[in-house]
């Protein structure tokens, strides 16, 4: 019975090592952080789909929402 209490203390003991230091950020500079992320993935995403238009030598049009769309077949 000693054995497993003593066992059961040094389990205790040594799961008491945990860093807690955590990291607090303003989330109003972590909400800042996401917004540039995603003005960049948007630019890097808008290079790619200009760059694949002029691969493909489409002729594309854009609605006023920034959709663009190619007719094929009038119709």
């Amino acid at each position: 019975m000693r054995l497993l209490i003593l066992l059961y203390l040094i389990l205790l003991c040594a799961c008491s090592g945990v860093d807690d230091s955590v990291v607090v950020q303003d989330p109003g500079q972590h909400k800042e952080d996401l917004i540039q992320t995603h003005q960049n993935l948007h630019r890097r995403e808008e290079h790619d789909i200009e760059a694949y238009i002029k691969r493909r030598n489409l002729t594309m049009k854009t609605s006023g929402t920034g959709l663009r769309y190619l007719i094929l077949k009038e119709g």
